[in-house]
């Protein structure tokens, strides 16, 4: 069945206080092990930097690209990024993958400084 339901697909997903996250996902098979894609927080969506995860799709992942709250397409403010909102919004998004997809999660995570790519984060949990 790999391979049955390749798309790329623009998701919301809500948080409890009603704001939505902007999530890229891109789904290769329900069974697929899941790259979830985070990017330090800027003023650009995940989309407007897709060359940085979009490859990752032709090794059969599911790829959850995610907009941090207020950033991109998420809705919130900048100036309100902490500690425990990116804890909620990773949560979340992980919440979303456990119950719809599996529990094969992986992080990719890209810290940008002045437009430079500083370093990358790999993790499985």
């Amino acid at each position: 069945m790999r391979g049955a339901f390749i798309m790329w697909n623009e998701l919301y997903l809500e948080k409890a206080n009603g704001e939505k996250l902007f999530v890229d996902h891109f789904m290769t098979d329900l069974s697929a092990p899941n790259i979830l894609y985070i990017q330090t927080p800027q003023i650009l969506s995940v989309t407007d930097l897709k060359e940085c995860y979009e490859p990752l799709s032709t090794y059969g992942f599911n790829i959850f690209a995610l907009d941090l709250s207020g950033v991109g397409k998420s809705d919130g403010k900048i100036k309100n990024f902490t500690i425990k909102t990116l804890n909620d919004d990773i949560s979340l998004c992980i919440s979303h993958i456990k119950a719809n997809f599996n529990g094969k999660i992986h992080f990719f995570w890209r810290y940008w400084y002045r437009w430079y790519l500083s370093s990358v984060l790999c993790v499985s949990i």
